[in-house]
């Protein structure tokens, strides 16, 4: 969280991305979809699913968005599964596998990249 906050601040953003943790898909999805009711924000989750977006084509015009990254090896199909009933829609970052640090790095950069938020 701490780096979070510094590399936002440095960059010049204007608000700086929350990080959290759950303990499991369960709590994690149970977490977001009752954010997503009350705010109108929306929720992705990193996925090797072959029916995955590409961030780049997904429409931005939310109040705020939830990008979830999984461990490594990608999540477990019952983990897919509870995030897809939940309402997450899964998300590709591009034909190549990121370890789980790194993936939260680089879906933060496309994020602000294709959906230009500061």
């Amino acid at each position: 969280k701490r780096i979070c906050e510094a590399s936002a601040k440095q960059s010049g953003q204007t608000s700086i991305p929350e990080i959290g943790f759950a303990n499991g898909a369960d709590e994690l999805a149970t977490g977001i979809q009752a954010e997503m009711r009350t705010t109108g924000e929306k929720g992705f989750f990193c996925s090797l699913l072959p029916e995955a977006e590409p961030l780049q084509t997904v429409n931005s015009d939310y109040a705020g968005v939830h990008l979830v990254i999984g461990p490594e090896g990608d999540f477990s199909r019952q983990e897919e599964q509870t995030m897809l009933k939940s309402g997450l829609r899964p998300l590709t970052l591009g034909p190549y596998r990121f370890r789980s640090e790194t993936a939260a790095v680089a879906a933060a950069a496309m994020a602000s990249i294709w959906w230009h938020r500061k």
